[in-house]
């Protein structure tokens, strides 16, 4: 499985949120512990396995809404980050059993605990859940499987029925090679898509999330430089943008980031790499940017 930028930053704010007291804190190493009982169950997709892992989630994270947010992205970046190339079992089968996971912490939360509520915390996740794991149009005995299992949650009142309808949809959309929704492109699509221009967005941020989830960049109004005064939360908003197409110099410093963080997921050893250094922070610095870095930050450099 592939360590992919969205699975890291997934795995770290679940981590993060369990970590903290909501209601009780876990350790790091009950937290490894579920990590690996996750993989163990998409290794091997067993009764007891599965039951392990729906034991572990209404334990310690049924019961806290942050909780399952976080858990519901961790669970959408672990599908679409399962590379193609495994041999047993296949990706097809881990996305699968990813849902069947989501379904038994369903069924036990909503049948045996009465919460029909619960899944309001992952309406959010388990259409892109489905929609990663119906990206195999010439697998129908696999398709049929999935759609089985969201029969299963529309029988059984798991999930309220508007997102029933969004849960088909989206299988909908995934499974059909030609409505432009795939999640595995072709290297033709792929190359297309970086070559699209960047536009820039209304506004960077969700004004509905809350202020721990808004981009780090929402402080930079508020820092003080040498003032002692704490920042309040409060006053968080999302940063307001000229939407439209993005200018070149903020073009350049996208496409470098972007570049940055492809060559730190690159597969192979940090010390086989040419011409490669760190800075103090551990981030990854090449002799030939070193030059150029003043010139993409320069104070002349207009960002929207």
């Amino acid at each position: 499985m592939v360590t992919t930028p969205d699975l890291a930053i997934a795995k770290a704010a679940l981590t993060a949120t369990l970590l903290r007291a909501d209601p009780t804190s876990l350790s790091r190493a009950a937290i490894a512990e579920f990590l690996q009982l996750l993989d163990n169950t998409l290794d091997e997709c067993s009764r007891p396995n599965v039951q392990k892992c729906k034991n572990w989630i209404v334990a310690n994270a049924a019961a806290s809404s942050g909780r399952n947010a976080t858990l519901g992205k961790y669970l959408v970046a672990l599908s679409e980050s399962m590379e193609t190339d495994f041999d047993r079992p296949s990706v097809r089968r881990r996305r699968l059993h990813v849902l069947y996971v989501a379904s038994d912490v369903l069924h036990h939360v909503v049948t045996r605990q009465g919460l029909r509520d619960f899944s309001r915390a992952w309406e959010a996740h388990l259409p892109a859940v489905v929609a990663a794991a119906s990206t195999f149009e010439k697998y129908p005995r696999h398709l049929a499987k999935v759609r089985d299992l969201i029969a299963l949650w529309e029988e059984r009142a798991y999930v309220p029925p508007a997102l029933v309808t969004r849960i088909r949809e989206a299988f909908t959309r995934a499974s059909d090679k030609d409505s432009g929704t795939r999640i595995q492109m072709s290297s033709e699509a792929l190359k297309l898509a970086k070559e699209a221009p960047f536009v820039l967005p209304a506004s960077h941020g969700d004004a509905s999330a809350p202020w721990s989830d808004l981009p780090a960049a929402s402080w930079l109004a508020h820092l003080d430089p040498n003032s002692a005064m704490p920042m309040s939360r409060s006053l968080l908003r999302p940063i307001q943008l000229r939407p439209g197409p993005a200018k070149e110099a903020l073009a350049k410093l996208v496409k470098a980031t972007l570049s940055d963080a492809d060559d730190l997921y690159r597969k192979g050893r940090l010390q086989e790499r040419a011409a490669v250094d760190f800075t103090l922070l551990g981030e990854m610095r090449k002799p030939r940017e070193a030059s150029s870095a003043t010139g993409l930050a320069d104070a002349n450099t207009e960002v929207p």
